[in-house]
């Protein structure tokens, strides 16, 4: 697998992770979604500051 696929396949599951992420935090009144949502983004901060630790910096995703 090179570098650039590599690359790719994480932004792929960090967008994934979010996505649910972003389910979760439709329901703000349910505290198991809550707890989803901040597991979800918990997981993703914890990637992308690994990365960032390697010098890796994936684009940021705009929200609408």
């Amino acid at each position: 697998m090179t570098n650039e696929m590599a690359l790719e396949a994480l932004k792929w599951i960090i967008h994934d992770i979010d996505e649910r992420r972003k389910e979760a935090d439709k329901d703000r009144h349910d505290d198991f979604a809550k707890g989803r949502s901040l597991a979800y983004f918990e997981v993703s901060d914890m990637i992308r500051s690994r990365l960032e630790a390697l010098d890796v910096v994936l684009e940021e995703e705009k929200e609408p």
